[in-house]
C-alpha cells in the first residue's frame, strides 16, 4: 500500500534559463538553486529530456550536468519550479500496529472502535453467546462485556472482576451446571467494591442468572 505525503505549498515560482551547447560541454552554471532533480525540466531542441538518465544537478544544485554533450548550437531550456517535491513511501504489510495508533490502550475483552467520526477509542463489546468457565478455570479474571456460565459441578470457583473498570462494564454470569448452593461462585471484588460494600460476593443459591455493572463508583449487582 503507498501513501502520498506533500508538504503544504503556498505558492510555486518558475525559473529558467538558456544554454546554447557547443559539442563538447556537459555541466550548465545555473542562476538558481534546485533542490531536487524532479524539479528541473530540461529540453533540448524543444524536445523534453528524462531525469537522471539524461542530466542530473551538481552536488550544490547549481548546475545542470548532462549525460552527453548537446550538440553544437543546441538550444537548452532549463526550467525549475520551486515548489515541494511529492515523496512517496511505501509502508509495508503488518507494519502498522498498536503502537503506531495513537490511541491509549484498552483493557482486556475491550475492543477499538469509531464513533463515525474519526474518532478512535476502546470500549467493552457484547461478543455475543456465553462463554464456559468450571473449576479447572479457576481463578480467573473477567471482563468488561463477558458473558460466563459458570459450572460449579465438580468445586467452587472464583472469578476476580476487572482491575480498572470503566463506567458501564458490564459482566453477565449465569449458573451453567445448576451447583451454585454446592459449591458456590466466589466473586472477588479485585479492589473495587460491590454494592458499596468493601467484601467479595458468595453467590450460593442455584440456577441464578444475573450481571454486575460499574457505575462509576462500585459494581451493582441486576438480574
Amino acid at each position: 500500500m503507498k501513501f502520498l505525503k506533500k508538504k503544504p505549498i503556498e505558492t510555486a515560482e518558475v525559473q529558467q534559463d538558456i544554454f546554447t551547447g557547443n559539442g563538447a560541454e556537459t555541466e550548465f552554471t545555473l542562476t538558481f538553486t534546485v533542490i531536487d532533480v524532479k524539479q528541473l525540466f530540461v529540453s533540448i531542441d524543444g524536445l523534453m529530456q528524462e531525469p537522471i538518465a539524461a542530466y542530473g544537478i551538481n552536488t550544490a544544485g547549481t548546475k545542470v550536468v548532462f549525460t552527453g554533450a548537446p550538440i553544437l548550437s543546441a538550444k537548452i531550456l532549463c526550467k525549475y519550479i520551486e515548489a515541494s517535491p511529492i515523496n512517496i513511501t511505501t509502508v509495508n504489510q503488518n507494519s502498522i500496529g498498536i503502537d503506531e495508533l495513537a490511541v491509549a490502550d484498552g483493557t482486556y475483552g475491550q475492543a477499538l472502535t469509531t464513533d463515525g467520526s474519526g474518532g478512535l477509542s476502546f470500549a467493552a463489546v457484547d461478543p455475543g453467546g456465553f462463554e464456559y468457565k468450571n473449576d479447572a478455570d479457576s481463578p480467573f479474571t473477567a471482563y468488561a462485556g463477558q458473558a460466563v456460565q459458570i459450572d460449579t459441578t465438580n468445586a467452587s470457583v472464583t472469578m476476580l472482576l476487572p482491575a480498572t473498570p470503566n463506567q458501564n462494564d458490564a459482566i453477565t454470569i449465569v449458573d451453567g451446571g445448576g451447583n451454585f448452593a454446592g459449591y458456590p461462585l466466589i466473586v472477588e471484588r479485585n479492589g473495587s467494591t460491590i454494592m458499596d460494600v468493601a467484601d467479595d460476593l458468595v453467590v450460593n443459591y442455584e440456577r441464578n442468572y444475573f450481571g454486575l455493572v460499574y457505575n462509576g463508583s462500585t459494581w451493582r449487582i441486576f438480574a
